[in-house]
């Protein structure tokens, strides 16, 4: 019987640890984002970071998703455009919100960068997600 019990607190402490290496920060998300740009991998970066993805009904709403991202960033000149407004984003320190009604798949935690978008300064936000990453809205 105690052998069964360290075994148990054993598995708990090793789950906990393994949850805490998975977390990442509000800075790493958004560089995690901007690589799935980059590899042009938009079927991993919807089904992994578009927080709104429970509003999609089936499968096909999601390749839909998928189609018009892979559709609208298949132009070089609006890939790079969005890669060159999350970079600018990404030179910021993350300012860490509350959100009072968070996404049924978000914690409420919401990282606000500050990103250049031509002359303007704007606000681009990123969710903490209830999986450990930080994703987005569209």
């Amino acid at each position: 019987m105690k052998k069964c019990i360290a075994a148990i607190l054993v598995l708990m402490v090793s789950f906990q640890v393994q949850a805490k290496e998975k977390a990442e920060t509000a800075e790493d998300g958004l560089k995690n984002i901007i690589a799935l740009y980059k590899a042009k991998d938009f079927s991993t970066l919807i089904k992994t970071r578009y927080t709104e993805i429970h509003k999609t009904k089936s499968k096909e709403d999601i390749d839909k998703l998928v189609a018009m991202f892979t559709k609208r960033f298949g132009n070089e000149a609006k890939l790079n455009q969005i890669i060159g407004f999350l970079e600018s984003a990404a030179k910021a320190k993350a300012k860490l919100i509350k959100e009072e009604k968070p996404q049924k798949t978000e914690t409420g935690n919401v990282a606000v960068f500050k990103a250049k978008l031509g002359e303007k300064e704007i606000d681009y936000k990123l969710y903490k997600m209830k999986t450990g990453l930080w994703g987005f809205h569209l």
